[in-house]
């Protein structure tokens, strides 16, 4: 053995240690982006409502005629 046990055993320990903030790393990551992508699908709804809101508003002024809508699978 090149390695006495009590250093194989601190670096095994230092192994685990790195591993495990690699895995919170990796999950504090994937739930960043999930909130990320939460808020934006939340803005794009806000976004979308508000598009509709004033497009009803100009196709009843006769500013705006009205256009056929793609569905949600488009």
């Amino acid at each position: 053995d090149l390695i006495p046990a009590k250093n194989s055993q601190i670096i095994t320990d230092e192994h685990t240690v790195l591993q495990h903030m690699l895995s919170h790393s990796y999950l504090t990551t994937i739930k960043e982006l999930e909130d990320k992508l939460q808020a934006t699908e939340n803005t794009v709804r806000l976004l979308s409502k508000k598009n509709k809101v004033f497009q009803s508003a100009l196709e009843a002024g006769g500013l705006s005629v009205k256009l056929d809508t793609r569905s949600s699978s488009e």
